[in-house]
């Protein structure tokens, strides 16, 4: 029987810590989406506005643990760190939290609308600054790309 060392048994460890966390957080993505459902029919008929609103919010996380979670299972297999998904993420609840606050301020106007348009300002300017450093992150991967395919056909 072989001996395994250190380095393989954190490694195993590791992965089952990776599988274990995906799967909780898959189960979790399945509750908040039936829990939305179950607000469409409950909420809807009363309040169309806030049960569509707590519907779409629900389901904005639910998008966001779902690109969480292909992290998760991505990283095992590949090993590297991943940009790109958690910059999607941050551009998901960005957009997120700029749909909340417009419909938030738009059903309740009760003349506090200027904090509501600072912090809609600073969303909207941090959703820019993810999808800039989004488009250099899939830029950089693009030329690397190119390289790799450059050095292999000098070979």
């Amino acid at each position: 029987m072989q001996k395994l060392d250190d380095s393989q048994i954190v490694k195993a460890l590791q992965n089952w810590l990776h599988y274990g966390v995906a799967i909780f957080i898959g189960i979790l993505a399945v509750i908040i989406f039936i829990y939305a459902i179950y607000i469409g029919f409950t909420q809807l008929p009363e309040d169309v506005l806030t049960g569509s609103l707590d519907i779409l919010n629900n389901l904005f996380f639910v998008i966001i643990l779902l690109e969480v979670l292909s992290t998760i299972i991505q990283h095992p297999e590949s090993g590297d760190f991943a940009l790109k998904p958690f910059l999607t993420v941050g551009i998901i609840s960005t957009v997120r939290h700029i749909l909340m606050t417009g419909a938030t301020v738009s059903l309740h106007s009760d003349g506090s609308s200027e904090k509501y348009l600072i912090d809609l300002g600073v969303h909207g300017l941090l959703t820019l600054v993810l999808v800039i450093a989004y488009w250099i992150a899939t830029q950089a991967e693009l030329s690397s790309k190119k390289a790799q395919k450059l050095e292999q056909t000098k070979k």
